[in-house]
């Protein structure tokens, strides 16, 4: 090509780049232009004789606006993972920066970096590090290990280097750069990516070629990587997949499947939580909680204790989850029915625990002895529950200023007292019934099993040969009939203990939000777009607010009408029959902004076929759980 055919094709070249404005080059693509076609390359091997001050600028403005497309809160990231590419010890200017190194100008935050090498690939680490160091005045912390390049061997280090990071630091805080991954090792963090949510980014650089030119006729040499084009992308699909894991287990959570949640964290390596929930299956299955015989349940019970106790995988459990192993530990140890049936060989270890320490039990001292009975308490589950880390706060399940230990002390006592036909206080009231089997299982059992019928007649059914249950109004009156003591206040406080241990919503999963909407700004995350609704043409009020709100907050997506009053009523205190009258304006708003978002996909040259509606207006059908307002799919998959 001649020297005119030349220039046509640099600026096409610089154009695709994106440096344009409207037709022409932009100032910074003129700039472009002119290295190129002054020394026919503006790829690495001529960057030593093109740097200067304007250029190095160009090349910070395209970072950052790279960091600006990924609309993740890049302050928060702390952790890098990385691997190594080739890496000179000297580098000839700022273009020559690794990958590591551009990140580090984009997550400004990070603390750490981990980065995995071959034994090839050692020296070129130790260089970085040393250059790294040297920059940063050894503010950043970096940690190097030897992997051997194979999927097992790299994919047992991600997970294990995990399980360490995330000691100290939140999964919302990591993020792994994929950009110098083989397959060996690109596979298992794709893989880490989507099992536990860890942000994946990916660096790029096209390649354009090298010219010569020969009495004026310009030939491609060879081609070369072009920093100037550098672009960063978020890997969304692996996010995505991680979403829907989640859900996933939400959703089994929901119905009260424990051992399908345990499956889901046996596939993601989170072997805590899957002997935890496979273990508590076992204690709950339908089998169990439809027997109504407290029997069947103390001998689950025993095995789930003993199991989970034993804790031969060195689990560090959660403290909701310890929560529940030590509250049913106490029950399993006292089996706790009445004054006449609990166990007695247990109450019997105790005392002789107790007399090997201070002697006879003295109940003239009650003071005395209610602090010494209380130490050989601890002392036993100081033992008993080593294995799980004993700590007396696991024992705070009413506040963190009062100890269930306590209340066993007490009861213990009292039992002490009835077996030895002492006088005892016509005035003892069973205030801790949150202590009893009997309460526990049937709290448990008709709980669980309303959450899968949903129908308080359906369960009174279930539950027929309980004349007390069957006669009851809704799910609060049995908890008031298991858990009744002579005051009100005793009876609230035993309701909380039981509710707050075994609140199975703490469990559930944080779903990493894919569409946000905050103070007019509509963000979707999968898409890379983001739309300023204030500067359209569109009704922002309140209720439209609101209610987008409370779309966007659902997991799914989906919304009832059901949902929709809860929604409005939590965060708003807002009474439904108010926004009913609002329905007409929101399916205005709602034609509105769906035109919008479309329009904002055409000018990102969106394929037609993809065209699809943001929220479909609400169908004519009827029902509290029928749903209203749903998310097209395309928005967050």
């Amino acid at each position: 090509m001649d020297k005119k055919e030349f220039e046509k094709e640099i600026e096409k070249n610089i154009k695709n780049m994106g440096y344009i404005d409207g037709e022409k080059l932009s100032p910074e693509g003129e700039i472009l232009k002119k290295l190129y076609l002054e020394h026919k390359s503006i790829g690495i091997e001529v960057n030593e004789k093109i740097i200067s001050n304007e250029v190095e600028i160009i090349y910070e403005n395209r970072l950052k606006k790279e960091s600006e497309k990924l609309n993740i809160d890049i302050n928060q990231i702390k952790v890098l993972i990385s691997t190594i590419g080739v890496v000179n010890e000297k580098i000839k200017t700022i273009l020559d920066e690794s990958t590591v190194e551009k990140n580090l100008r984009v997550f400004t935050k990070i603390e750490k970096i981990y980065i995995f090498h071959t034994e090839s690939s050692k020296e070129h680490f130790e260089n970085l590090k040393k250059r790294i160091n040297s920059k940063y005045k050894d503010n950043i912390e970096i940690i190097g290990s030897l992997v051997e390049e194979t999927i097992i061997k790299t994919n047992k280090y991600l997970v294990n280097l995990l399980k360490n990071i995330t000691k100290s630091y939140d999964r919302e805080e990591i993020i792994m750069d994929i950009t110098l991954g083989m397959k060996l090792t690109a596979i298992p963090m794709y893989r880490l990516s989507v099992d536990n949510g860890i942000k994946v980014v990916n660096w790029k650089e096209i390649f354009l070629p090298i010219y010569k030119e020969e009495n004026g006729v310009f030939e491609i040499e060879k081609s070369n990587r072009v920093t100037f084009s550098t672009t960063l992308e978020l890997i969304k699909e692996a996010l995505s997949e991680n979403r829907q894991l989640l859900i996933e287990i939400n959703n089994s959570l929901d119905r009260g499947e424990y051992e399908t949640v345990a499956s889901y964290y046996e596939k993601i390596g989170r072997k805590d939580k899957e002997d935890f929930f496979r273990e508590l299956g076992k204690l709950l299955n339908l089998d169990v909680l439809l027997a109504y015989d407290t029997s069947i349940f103390a001998e689950k019970l025993d095995y789930f204790v003993k199991k989970l106790l034993e804790n031969n995988n060195e689990n560090e459990y959660s403290s909701n989850i310890k929560a529940i192993i030590v509250f049913l530990k106490i029950i399993s140890d006292l089996k706790y029915v009445d004054e006449e049936n609990y166990n007695k060989s247990f109450i019997e270890e105790l005392k002789k625990r107790y007399r090997e320490k201070y002697g006879e039990l003295d109940f003239d001292d009650i003071d005395s002895l209610g602090e010494n009975f209380l130490n050989v308490l601890k002392n036993y589950y100081k033992r008993e529950m080593k294995n799980i880390t004993y700590l007396e706060t696991d024992f705070y399940f009413d506040s963190d200023k009062f100890s269930s230990l306590n209340d066993i002390v007490d009861l213990i006592l009292h039992l002490i007292e009835v077996e030895n036909k002492n006088d005892i206080d016509d005035e003892y009231e069973e205030s801790n019934l949150y202590l009893n089997i009997d309460n526990i299982y049937i709290y448990l059992a008709t709980n669980i099993i309303f959450r899968k019928v949903k129908n308080m007649e359906s369960l009174k059914k279930v539950f027929k040969v309980d004349k007390g249950i069957s006669n009851l109004e809704d799910i609060n009156k049995i908890n008031l009939y298991l858990f009744e003591a002579g005051d009100n206040s005793r009876t609230e406080r035993n309701i909380n203990i039981v509710k707050k241990v075994f609140n199975f919503s703490t469990f559930k999963e944080k779903i990493p939000n894919i569409i946000n909407y905050k103070d007019g700004v509509l963000q979707f995350l999968n898409l890379g777009i983001e739309i300023d609704l204030k500067d359209k043409d569109i009704i922002l009020n309140e209720w439209n607010e609101r209610i987008l709100n409370a779309i966007i907050s659902k997991e799914d997506y989906e919304v009832s009408d059901a949902y929709l009053k809860d929604y409005l009523e939590k965060n708003y205190n807002c009474k439904f029959n108010t926004y009913k009258n609002k329905k007409v304006d929101f399916k205005k708003f709602i034609i509105a902004l769906n035109k919008i978002i479309i329009d904002e996909l055409k000018e990102k040259n969106v394929n037609e076929a993809d065209l699809r509606e943001f929220i479909e207006p609400p169908s004519n059908e009827r029902g509290k759980e029928k749903i209203l307002y749903k998310v097209d799919n395309y928005y967050f998959d």
